[in-house]
């Protein structure tokens, strides 16, 4: 995904969160810009298996974040597997954001790697909210492993308006659907 599309998806998930939110972030680069654009929030706890995004934060006054255990994935800055399950599903969030490869009717959330799908099936599941951030090239396309149901979603944010058929399908489902230039629609 292209900067400009992350920066824009990043601002419109950050007017979501709230001063005081406990936030569970996922290691995609969506959240990792994400957290970036909270500069300015305060009191947020964020919860997270991503190095890259607590070194960014680190030093944040105000802030508590958590580094979520487990097995370091080379090449991504990532904690994953069952461990960082075991940490995830012990938290309660307010929010969670999480981002993905694909984006089905049928197939739901999906992800092509099983660690990541399971540790943001798990983030989903601690959150009172859950936030999809994902840019438009992934609608209508599958990845290895589940993640969720689009039922397991209330919102998705992504970098432009989605086709008919998807907000059709938001709006039966309750999903909120935001997107630049365009009304929040459920």
């Amino acid at each position: 995904m292209d900067h400009k599309k992350l920066k824009e998806i990043a601002g419109l998930t950050a007017n979501e969160i709230k001063d005081g939110d406990r936030i569970m972030l996922d290691a995609s680069p969506v959240s990792a810009h994400l957290a970036h654009e909270l500069k300015d929030k305060k009191n947020l706890t964020i919860i997270t298996n991503s190095v890259e995004i607590v070194f960014g934060l680190q030093g944040k006054k105000g802030w508590t974040i958590l580094l979520a255990g487990g097995a370091l994935e080379k090449g991504v800055n990532a904690l994953v597997g069952p461990q960082t399950d075991r940490v995830l599903s012990s938290l309660k969030a307010d929010k969670t954001i999480i981002s993905c490869e694909g984006i089905d009717i049928d197939a739901g959330l999906t992800e092509g790697y099983g660690y990541y799908a399971q540790n943001k099936r798990t983030m989903l599941l601690a959150a009172e909210e859950r936030i999809l951030a994902a840019d438009s090239s992934r609608f209508e396309k599958t990845a290895f492993t589940e993640i969720g149901r689009l039922k397991d979603i209330d919102k998705i944010v992504t970098d432009k308006r989605p086709g008919k058929q998807w907000l059709g399908i938001f709006s039966e489902l309750g999903i909120e659907c935001i997107y630049p230039g365009g009304e929040n629609v459920t």
